[in-house]
């Protein structure tokens, strides 16, 4: 199944935390890394990023998770969380990625969409949670005010045996009004990552509006409708989740809920303003 993706620009944050970054072209204390990149977090997780293709596309695109591996299981994605913006897909504009902060390191992927719209896409591996945070900047640079609409795609490792054990209705059945949803490729014992999409909180001003894939296909993919003011940012925000076991992920996925400061460090009060798709 084909989907659609994104251009995006570089909006800077620093963080704190703790967090190693690997990768043969990520030496320690790198400042610009390109791909083949490895952000590792909590669990330990490792988030290896990708520009390429995938079955779910028909465009290269950028993934902050081309595999994606939590302990000693692997094959989470085959290209995962990937971004189109109003049928432009995300790839960045010389495929180098400035790394900010330390612990934990923020990777940065940056580009444009046109017609004065730019983006930016900010990649956080969390140290508290096996957890990558996407914070996604649209930048309307026109005097007049844009609507958008921005998908946020995956490739799953699952390759079709994926289902939903469950999400945050509690019908165990992906729908426009469920805020999060785990997935796995098995009931009882997965051999790949257990994962959890959270994909906006509660009385957000901006929640999915079409879901593009449902799980099932090897895809997920849903869309979102947004408006941004003229010479202005607005936001969307992102955390993805890799556990071991259905019942891990189920537990922990309430934290979705309110995100805690923990899932938040780093991000600036007057961003969080601005975060469409969760009441921060």
């Amino acid at each position: 199944m084909h989907h659609r993706r994104v251009r995006a620009r570089a909006w800077l944050m620093a963080t704190t935390g703790a967090l190693a970054l690997v990768g043969s072209l990520a030496p320690a204390g790198a400042g610009v890394v390109g791909d083949g990149t490895t952000l590792m977090g909590a669990g330990p997780t490792r988030w290896d990023l990708s520009i390429d293709t995938s079955s779910c596309n028909t465009s290269t695109v950028f993934s902050p998770v081309d595999d994606g591996e939590f302990r000693t299981k692997s094959d989470a994605f085959d290209g995962g969380l990937t971004i189109n913006v109003d049928g432009t897909d995300f790839v960045d504009a010389d495929d180098s990625f400035p790394l900010v902060g330390q612990n934990p390191v923020t990777l940065i992927a940056a580009g444009g969409v046109g017609s004065g719209i730019r983006v930016t896409r900010s990649e956080t591996a969390l140290p508290g949670s096996p957890t990558l945070r996407s914070l996604v900047a649209l930048r309307n640079t026109n005097p007049n005010g844009r609507n958008l609409t921005v998908q946020w795609d995956s490739d799953l490792g699952s390759d079709s045996s994926e289902a939903v054990r469950a999400d945050s209705s509690g019908n165990a059945a992906y729908g426009l009004r469920d805020r999060w949803v785990v997935s796995s490729d098995d009931a009882t014992t997965p051999s790949d990552p257990v994962l959890t999409f959270a994909l906006f909180g509660r009385r957000a001003s901006a929640r999915t509006t079409t879901i593009v894939d449902n799980f099932g296909g090897g895809c997920f993919g849903v869309s979102f409708d947004i408006r941004v003011p003229g010479g202005s940012t607005r936001y969307l925000l992102f955390f993805t989740q890799m556990n071991g076991s259905n019942e891990r992920a189920i537990s922990r996925a309430s934290s979705f809920d309110r995100p805690g400061a923990a899932l938040l460090a780093g991000i600036p009060s007057r961003v969080r303003s601005d975060v469409l798709n969760w009441n921060l």
